[in-house]
């Protein structure tokens, strides 16, 4: 039994270490329940670009691997997607899993060319209403800025999405800046953003290059204003460079740490620390594929069992977030990452 998990591990380790953490809780797990049949992983270090491709081909190739969780959104990763599909390797990724809830959440794998299904596409639709209602009640009819990379799909998507969203509370776009932009300026852009009335911003920024630099610039600039963001601004990163200027930054986040948690206090005593929603959503992923993979050791009949779906017992998601997405605030405290007085706690 071989899954392969595909991890940023060059260009963004703290991830790749949140990831890890679920998929070895589970393969723990899964090892102590069959010991005579036990999970093998195999990590690949995805650099992007034509990487991804490259890796798709070698697990391809690879008779053992079963499955394979990971990659991204971005044209590159659609490739490698593409190549899964068309040689049968079951793909457990955010442009190829669609989840539906009716009691427990039911999972499943869906071709690339259904995207209007994803996952991610309803979840970031979620994300958008969850923080455009949350503005709402802060202020009356908000007026936003809203920044934006270009070249990433993801922080398209959700700048998208927020546009559309707030406008149902009654706010508005007063302007959208796009960071990628060579004359960008964060000082000048919140200037001019207040000049317009803003008394929101939106950070529908990815975490790719130097992004989160750039959130802690907008944040910098914008003592007064109401911040919010997405889940990729949810890393440690983000607190301890943005010291004192994040204070009160909200993010909507797909699981948030709960102290009462179970999943949260297992996690606490393996790691020596709190966890994040990637390391509960990565849990999650493996115990479908490994459940897909209990029933087959057949690639055919392991993508089979995946495009039927897989109903999830007890997830450590709660998959009603495609309704109302957990929001967390950075606060002051003590048990955030090491160099920072700030932690995300769950609002």
């Amino acid at each position: 039994n071989t899954i392969a998990v595909v991890v940023p591990i060059a260009n963004d380790p703290n991830s790749a270490k949140e990831i890890l953490r679920g998929v070895a809780k589970y393969q723990e797990e899964f090892n102590n329940s069959n010991p005579g049949n036990p999970l093998e992983i195999v990590i690949a270090n995805d650099g992007g670009g034509l990487q991804s491709k490259a890796i798709a081909d070698d697990l391809i190739q690879s008779g053992q691997v079963l499955a394979v969780m990971g990659h991204g959104i971005d044209p590159f990763s659609q490739k490698a997607i593409e190549s899964y599909e068309k040689e049968g390797l079951a793909i457990l990724s955010p442009l190829t899993t669609s989840v539906s809830q009716t009691g427990n959440a039911t999972l499943k794998t869906i071709p690339l060319k259904d995207k209007s299904q994803e996952v991610l596409g309803s979840y970031l639709e979620a994300v958008a209403k969850t923080l455009a209602n949350y503005a709402s009640k802060q202020e009356n009819s908000p007026s936003v800025v809203l920044f934006y990379n270009s070249d990433s799909p993801y922080s398209q998507k959700l700048k998208d999405s927020f546009a559309k969203a707030i406008k149902e509370p009654g706010g508005k776009i007063v302007k959208e800046i796009d960071t990628t932009k060579a004359n960008f300026n964060a000082k000048t852009a919140i200037d001019q953003a207040k000049q317009a009335g803003a008394k929101v911003v939106f950070l529908a920024l990815s975490k790719d290059g130097d992004r989160i630099d750039q959130a802690v610039a907008i944040a910098q600039e914008s003592s007064g204003m109401l911040l919010l963001g997405g889940n990729e601004l949810y890393t440690p990163d983000i607190l301890i460079q943005g010291a004192d200027s994040i204070d009160g930054l909200v993010l909507a986040v797909p699981w948030s740490f709960q102290a009462t948690d179970p999943f949260a206090k297992d996690a606490l005593k393996s790691w020596r620390g709190r966890v994040s929603w990637r390391t509960a959503t990565a849990y999650d992923s493996m115990k479908v594929l490994g459940e897909a993979i209990a029933k087959s050791s057949d690639r055919a009949t392991v993508v089979e069992t995946l495009n039927r779906g897989i109903t999830l017992q007890g997830s450590t998601t709660d998959f009603n977030i495609f309704n109302q997405v957990p929001l967390v605030r950075a606060n002051r405290g003590n048990e955030g990452p090491k160099g920072s007085q700030y932690q995300f706690d769950p609002i």
